[in-house]
């Protein structure tokens, strides 16, 4: 049965992701990529060009969470699902996690990962400021200081994963821990 030009771009695509999540931009292969999705290495580059190519392809087709909390739900559990679904957008991305701290992403790349930064940044950031506004958060806060810890414990899990002594049920409550560690700190 032959395969489609579909198929064999949607594996390079998933094995490319998997690789980047795995040894980041610098540490990736292009023949272990191509390995991984079952295809001739030229056929890595004549569809994505390059190396380069290829991860600016990953990082535009990342997933986006389109489900954002609506402003009539309450500023404290407006900001744990924010928080439990960028944690849970990392868990389930891990080229996008370990992209966040990727020294080497092209320039493309880069573009995309400082565009999502700043999206959750700020939707952070106008949960606090709201909360704060309505006598639900502590005015104390700087709403753009705690947006920016708000991420890193967030993305934090993958870089410590392996050297945490952590149950196996980890993932499943990592979004729920931070959001609740961060609300009790937050609130009065």
């Amino acid at each position: 049965m032959a395969q489609t030009t579909e198929s064999r771009r949607d594996r390079l695509l998933a094995a490319a992701r998997r690789e980047f999540a795995e040894f980041g931009y610098s540490g990736a292969r292009v023949a272990r990529i191509a390995e991984r999705a079952t295809v001739n290495k030229q056929l890595l580059y004549y569809y994505f060009g390059s190396k380069a190519g290829l991860h600016a392809a990953v990082a535009r087709t990342s997933s986006v969470p389109n489900n954002p909390p609506t402003l009539s739900t309450a500023p404290p559990e407006r900001l744990r699902r924010a928080i439990e679904a960028v944690c849970t957008e990392l868990l389930r991305d891990p080229a996008l996690a370990t992209s966040l701290t990727e020294r080497q992403l092209t320039a493309e790349a880069r573009a995309v990962v400082v565009q999502r930064v700043a999206a959750w940044l700020e939707a952070f950031a106008t949960v606090v400021s709201d909360g704060q506004g309505q006598g639900y958060f502590r005015d104390d806060v700087d709403p753009a200081s705690l947006a920016r810890q708000v991420l890193v414990l967030c993305a934090g899990y993958h870089g410590l994963a392996p050297t945490l002594a952590i149950g196996a049920d980890a993932p499943d409550r990592w979004p729920a821990d931070v959001a609740s560690l961060l609300l009790r700190a937050l609130t009065w």
